[in-house]
This record gives structure tokens, sequence and C-alpha cells, in this order.
């Protein structure tokens, strides 16, 4: 018997849903020949469907600009010819990775002889909430079918056209390769309230991902009856060691801050050693003020920066929160995004503070970054300490490296942090703490 259309949003989340659980049980049994065909499928359909999709992206940033949002946003919301080549290769990538499900990760016998296996097998369905970032879409969606999951993919509505249009080439691949389409679909609908509908769905829904700010992650985590992996602000950093060649460190501050300062990975606090700051202040000051970004500084970092004749102002109380270019103004109205709404960050801006040499420490000015970071990235240049225990064979909790972080670098870009550069593939969200 037919089953009559749905009538009301909860309804239509419903089944759409519930369209979801049946293509992740198919997908579920899909060789992997079939799920990288699919990829590969979609990343052809994307370049085919290309004047479309760009299409829809333009009117997408138009209806931006007309509703004034910053340059930041409208960057990460963007997309180009060569963007656009860059998600397509992002599925050739993901296609040619191993496929995770039915691996063993472990077993043993027990002294019955019971032998166990740990296997690790597809979640279901994958709710995936984000912004303006049109990319997601297609790296949520190759992760998630590369894994036996389906995606229900849900945009903020800055970015609906553009995921409409990704969604309707991914879907084509997945026609094209035997999979069903809906084993990845795009909220149709700009309503908040689809959000909320979704995320009471626990009967059909097996997790929710949130990526974006943290008013959404509130939201969602607060009215969600699906079990939800969350991430947090994190905290962005650069240290620069008394050892590190002025070159280098001005290197590393460019690529951190001004390569793409709007993205979430971008820099938003540079440490300098107290003993290296009159060596290295001026000159990477100078490059980053001649690249257009304003210092707003500690005391000390001031002092020494005004001496050497390089704009800077005082830092503000609140800059490591209005600093975050990652997060742009939280709107209810966008990919269940509850909370005030706030002042747009200034992507074009850094914090800079004397350091007395170990970056758990902290300067004075400010308190240490174990206490403001939560278990995400951080970023380090340390020369002389590294090259020590490289020579003496020290264990890695030599105290350099004694951080709850999810990614510490040492001698690399900040940006660097990003699969097309380190390679291992995609992922769903920038950052997850120490959960990865």
């Amino acid at each position: 018997m037919r089953q009559p259309a749905p009538t009301t949003l909860p309804e239509e989340m419903r089944t759409l849903a519930g369209a979801a659980r049946d293509a992740a049980r198919e997908l579920s049994r899909a060789s992997t020949q079939q799920k990288d065909e699919a990829l590969r499928a979609a990343a052809d359909a994307l370049a085919k469907r290309s004047r479309t999709i760009l299409a829809a992206n333009k009117a997408d940033v138009a209806a931006a600009k007309k509703a004034g949002q910053n340059a930041a946003f409208l960057d990460r919301l963007a997309l180009d010819a060569a963007r656009l080549d860059g998600i397509a290769r992002a599925l050739g990538e993901v296609a040619s990775l191993p496929d995770p499900v039915g691996e063993v990760t472990t077993s043993w016998r027990r002294p019955n002889g019971l032998r166990v296996k740990k296997v690790r097998i597809p979640l279901g369905v994958v709710l995936m909430v984000y912004e303006a970032r049109p990319n997601v879409t297609v790296d949520a969606a190759a992760l998630c079918v590369k894994s036996g999951n389906a995606a229900i993919l849900r945009p903020g509505s800055d970015a609906l056209r553009s995921a409409l249009a990704l969604g309707s080439a991914f879907a084509e691949g997945l026609s094209a390769a035997g999979l069903p389409r809906a084993a990845a679909q795009v909220v149709p609908t700009p309503d908040r309230e689809a959000t909320f509908a979704l995320l009471q769905l626990d009967d059909l829904i097996d997790l929710a991902i949130p990526r974006g700010g943290p008013a959404l992650i509130r939201a969602v985590a607060e009215r969600s009856r699906v079990p939800v992996v969350k991430h947090y602000q994190g905290v962005c950093h650069l240290f620069l060691d008394a050892s590190a060649p002025p070159e280098q460190a001005v290197a590393l501050a460019m690529n951190g801050k001004v390569q793409r300062p709007g993205v979430c990975n971008a820099l938003e606090c540079l440490l300098v050693h107290r003993a290296a700051a009159g060596k290295l202040l001026p000159v990477v000051g100078r490059a980053l003020v001649e690249a257009g970004v304003e210092l707003r500084c500690e005391p000390a970092a001031l002092a020494a920066l005004r001496k050497a004749g390089v704009p800077a102002i005082a830092a503000r109380p609140d800059d490591s929160r209005r600093l975050r270019p990652g997060v742009p103004r939280q709107d209810p109205g966008r990919a269940g995004g509850g909370g005030p709404r706030r002042r747009p960050r200034s992507h074009r801006a850094l914090r800079l503070a004397p350091h007395r040499g170990h970056p758990d420490e902290g300067p004075r000015e400010r308190p240490p970054l174990r206490a403001r970071g939560h278990g995400e990235r951080r970023h380090g240049e340390r020369l002389d300490p590294l090259q020590r225990r490289r020579r003496a064979g020290a264990r890695r909790r030599d105290r350099h490296f004694h951080h709850q972080a999810a990614c510490l670098r040492a001698h690399g870009a900040r940006r660097a942090d990003h699969p097309e550069v380190r390679g291992g593939g995609r992922r769903t969200r920038e950052r997850l703490g120490r959960i990865r």
C-alpha cells in the first residue's frame, strides 16, 4: 500500500531519515570496488556539472553579500573552478584509501579456546550539521559512503543552493555505481526546525556531527537525542623558540596567518620566547603588518614592536575569543545554530605575546595554554630542544611534547594540518579534540 505523502516538516524529515536508513543497510553490504566506483563517478559528475554548481554558488555568495556577511565568511562560502577541482580530487583520494569495513583491529584467544575478534563495521546513518562550507557536503558524503554509512547533510542556509547542486552531482555518482541515491541526501529546506526534527530521530539516525561555531555546537548538543561527536574552540597558536631562525619564523607566521586568514586553522596567537623577542618580534611583526595584519600585543611585545617602529596596538581582554577567524557569527536561523548573534571576527588581526620559554607556563599577562586549550590544535617551532631529543633518543615525554593536544607540530607550518598537505584522507571535522 502506498504511503501518504508527508504533510509536516517533522514527517518530511522522518521520511528522509527513513530513506537514509534503508540506504545504509544496502550500503553496508556494498563491495569496496562498488563504493570506490561511486566516488570516482561522483568526481566525474562534479566536472560535468561544474557550470551548474558554480552558478548556484554565485547565487549563494550574492545573497550572503546582500546580507552583510564579512570577507572571511564569503571566502569560506565561495567556490571557483580551482576549488571545485580540489573537491573532485578529494573524492579520488578517499576512493584510494583502504576500506575500513571488515578490518580486524585486534583478536585474542581466551583460555577456554574461544577466539575473539574486534571488527570494524559501519555506524549506519550519520547526520552532518555544518555552516557555509560547500566542500563539506562532498567531503562528508564521501567519507560516509567509503565507510559504509549513509549521510544526511544539513548545510547552513547561506550555502543551501551550492550544497544541493553538489549533492545532486554526488547522487549521480551513487546511481552510476548501482548504489541508492538516498545514501547521501542534502536537507532541502533552510528551516532550522528541520535540524531539530532530525536530532530527535534516534531510532533512525545513529550519530550527529556538528561543524561550526560554539552556538551551533551547543544548540545541537542540547537538543539532540542522537549521540553527538562535537568539538570546541581550540587554540591556534605558534610558539617561536629562542633558537628559531628569523627567516623561518617569518615563513611560519605568514603561512599561518596570511595564506587563508578566514579558515578555522588560521593562526590566532603568536607566542615568542622572551630571550628572542628583540630578534624575532620586529622582523616577524613587520612582515605581518606589510601583509595587512593588525597586531594586538601584550605590553612587553607592544613595547618591543614600537621600539622597532612596527605599528601595533594593545591587546584587548577578549581578543582570544574575538580573533578566531574560523567561527562566523551565529544566526539561530542557520544550520540549527542557536544563541545570540556575535560580531564578525577580524580575520586580519593577530595577538602577540612574549613567552617565558615553555608553552604550558604561559606568559605573565595571560593564562597558560593548558588552562585555555581543549585538547585541540597547537603549533610549535622549537629547534634546539627537538635536535637534542633526537640526538639523545629521548622519549616523547620530553617536556616540550607534554601537551594534551590533538595535533602538535615542530618545524611545521600552521596551515599544514589540512588533508591536502598532511595526507591520510579527508575529514568531516576540522577539530575533534583528542578524539580523532
